[in-house]
């Protein structure tokens, strides 16, 4: 998952995504896993690895919901959103694993 926080006002913000973990360094194999990362400022970006993919650790398709840490405020001000985990393929989307993409080009 790519995170970018542009702009806003100086205060920092944390990031969530229900049902999901990562890991607090992906640099550490025996880091802990986390559900939320916090202090977000502006101009912060950060790619999360999900530990167990989209899905979460059973790799149930459905809506998983993406958010500020910050339920009173941020999600009224629309600081949300839903990531969508389907169970199978779909012809509508491209996929983004490299090598179903490479697969693809070789059969052209």
């Amino acid at each position: 998952v790519r995170f970018v926080f542009p702009s806003d006002r100086a205060r920092a913000h944390s990031f969530t995504i229900h049902g999901h973990t990562w890991q607090r360094s992906q640099d550490d194999v025996n880091s802990t896993f986390v559900s939320i990362r916090g202090q977000n400022t502006v101009g912060s970006q950060d790619t999360f690895e999900l530990t167990h993919g989209a899905g979460g650790f059973f790799q149930l398709p459905g809506d998983y919901m993406y958010r500020s840490g910050n339920i009173r405020w941020d999600i009224e001000l629309g600081v949300w959103g839903i990531m969508r985990v389907l169970g199978e393929l779909s012809d509508c989307l491209a996929p983004l694993n490299n090598s179903l993409i490479l697969e693809q080009e070789g059969d052209e």
